[in-house]
């Protein structure tokens, strides 16, 4: 994988620990370069990202082979921003902080949370964004699944492409409109 950190760059496998220290720091890792596609050991990227007193700590974490202890990690803590790039499995991640950048790759990749101007592309595969709040929109929003770009910016800055799937989209004000062709569950509120 590689590991930016405020214009620093090093190739990294094994496990890193990463502190930000004072300021506005931005964490790139990019692990796009993983193909392990295993089942013992489940492929895919692993995100756990939690809010500190001093901006965001958690870990990053992907399996590289089919041994148990064949994983790449990253722990981190004092982190502001995220610039992730997935592996070609599916990838999972919990939280995407404000201004935080993270693109799936191949897989099926699923977020959880996106905060007000992040930007989560899942590129190919079925991807899910799973519990995105959009109430503050007053403007009509768009979400069409038959757009080949598939993509969509709400006005607080929040991105989304190349999304397949959403479950527990809760939608604003406007006269929003929804476009489903796709024989997928999505949930809408």
């Amino acid at each position: 994988i590689r590991l930016s950190l405020v214009g620093s760059e090093m190739c990294i496998r094994d496990r890193d620990n990463v502190d930000g220290g004072d300021g506005t720091d931005l964490l790139i890792v990019d692990y796009s370069s993983n193909t392990y596609a295993g089942t013992s050991n489940p492929a895919g990227l692993s995100v756990s990202i939690s809010q500190q007193s001093d901006g965001f700590g958690g870990s990053l974490s992907a399996q590289f082979g089919s041994a148990g202890s064949d994983f790449d990690l990253v722990n981190f803590n004092r982190i502001e921003r995220f610039q992730i790039t997935g592996t070609n499995a599916a990838d999972t991640i919990n939280v995407l902080p404000t201004g935080s950048t993270f693109n799936g790759g191949a897989g099926a990749d699923t977020i959880n949370f996106l905060s007000t101007g992040s930007t989560f592309n899942g590129e190919s595969g079925i991807d899910t964004v799973l519990n995105a709040n959009f109430s503050s929109a007053t403007v009509a929003l768009t979400i069409d699944d038959s757009d080949t770009a598939k993509s969509f910016t709400v006005p607080d800055g929040t991105s989304i492409l190349n999304v397949e799937r959403f479950t527990n989209l809760t939608l604003g004000s406007g006269a929003d409109v929804v476009n489903f062709t796709q024989r997928i569950t999505n949930q809408i509120n």
